[in-house]
């Protein structure tokens, strides 16, 4: 089972628009899923709320595709806080995971893609080395907030399947 994490609690950004995308992909492909949206209300401090998404999303997942958008040079707190809410034997190691970054700039979030792969290997987690940047996030989505440059959609696709061999 793959574990598709939209890391971001903005509902309407851009991160959880191609997550959207990244969906799709999956439900082509007719592969078994579980969709993460940090945006939605989650119960952090309801820790038999915390424990049910936990065993839900994280700890039943073999594999995780996971979207960060840059938050000030890294990745965002929702995404830290996941982390640090959970039980790092049980939801992280040995578990098989590709990233995406996300950016309105030029960079694509390399230096957030860097930070969480360093926090992933220290939790014993497999990085695939194809970790993927997107830059100017905004220009490849349309005012609908759809996918709508090729390109890209052939980097996700041609990842996810990294992610299926991997």
């Amino acid at each position: 089972m793959i574990t598709l994490i939209s890391g971001t609690d903005r509902s309407n950004g851009n991160t959880r628009k191609l997550a959207t995308y990244c969906e799709s992909l999956l439900r082509q492909k007719k592969l078994e899923y579980r969709f993460l949206d940090l945006s939605e209300d989650i119960s952090w401090g309801n820790s038999q709320s915390l424990n049910e998404l936990m065993e839900t999303h994280l700890f039943t997942a073999q594999k995780m595709w996971i979207l960060l958008p840059e938050y000030n040079g890294s990745y965002p707190g929702i995404l830290k806080l996941l982390v640090d809410r959970s039980d790092v034997k049980k939801a992280w190691r040995h578990k098989k995971i590709c990233l995406v970054g996300v950016s309105t700039g030029r960079a694509g979030n390399l230096r957030g893609l860097d930070h969480f792969t360093g926090s992933l290997m220290h939790m014993q987690a497999f990085v695939h080395p194809n970790r993927l940047p997107i830059s100017k996030i905004d220009t490849l989505l349309d005012q609908n907030g759809v996918l709508i440059d090729p390109a890209t959609a052939s980097l996700l696709e041609s990842q996810l399947n990294d992610l299926i061999q991997f």
